[in-house]
């Protein structure tokens, strides 16, 4: 073999890598693989956790209102909906929105296994031990504030979301809350123009940009031809 042909090979073999590196960052970039093979490995050990962990008084208590589980949001550069979420543990949600949502006010009924799954989760996790993620890797972006307290103990913790370093068990914790959130229809749908809210059954409203006033208001609503 010669050292032209060697050369050529080793040529093709850099050019080989540099595309499936290109390739790879492109995909994990356009589909989150990355981020979802992570939150799929914290699922996998979330369940080995259960199975190892003792959370029997949290899986067999009657919870009630002292149990309560705080979601706070803060603003970033851009329209990021600013709320306060409490869950408790009898089932009752209390939503208080801020800027950039549909609703200032609503209290909810849950079920009062979604709040003891969150509790559960959260003793799993050892949340008692979080410090606060508030390192800027990544900057524009909110901090969710995630307030646990229960048997006279309570403990928060702020999580930037440009906090690389943040576990992907708080994420978990942190996506089945905003899932409930979704079930309360409280925050509507960006468009260019403004936030687009479902309100008593209607799906055109319209609420724009301009229009946000003093936290805690309720905005004024555009209803759509």
């Amino acid at each position: 073999m010669t050292i032209k042909r060697i050369f050529i090979y080793i040529l093709l073999v850099v050019a080989l890598l540099v595309v499936g590196r290109f390739i790879y960052i492109r995909i994990a970039y356009d589909f989150e693989l990355q981020h979802k093979v992570a939150l799929a490995v914290a699922e996998v050990r979330m369940k080995w956790l259960k199975i190892t962990r003792d959370t029997q008084d949290t899986d067999k208590a009657n919870l009630d209102d002292s149990t309560l589980i705080s979601f706070n949001t803060t603003e970033c550069h851009g329209f990021c909906p600013v709320y306060d979420l409490s869950l408790y543990g009898s089932g009752r949600a209390e939503f208080k929105g801020e800027k950039y949502v549909c609703k200032a006010n609503q209290i909810s009924h849950l079920d009062k296994q979604l709040v003891r799954d969150l509790a559960i989760k959260l003793k799993l996790i050892g949340f008692e031990n979080y410090a606060d993620f508030q390192h800027m890797d990544v900057t524009d972006r909110q901090t969710y504030r995630v307030s646990f307290k229960h048997k006279n103990s309570e403990h928060n913790v702020n999580h930037y979301l440009g906090d690389l370093t943040a576990p992907t068990e708080l994420t978990l914790v942190e996506k089945d809350i905003l899932a409930i959130v979704d079930k309360m229809a409280v925050l509507g749908t960006y468009s260019p123009a403004g936030l687009v809210c479902t309100m008593e059954g209607r799906t055109a409203d319209l609420i724009p940009w301009v229009h946000w006033s003093q936290a805690a208001e309720e905005p004024e609503i555009i209803q759509k031809d």
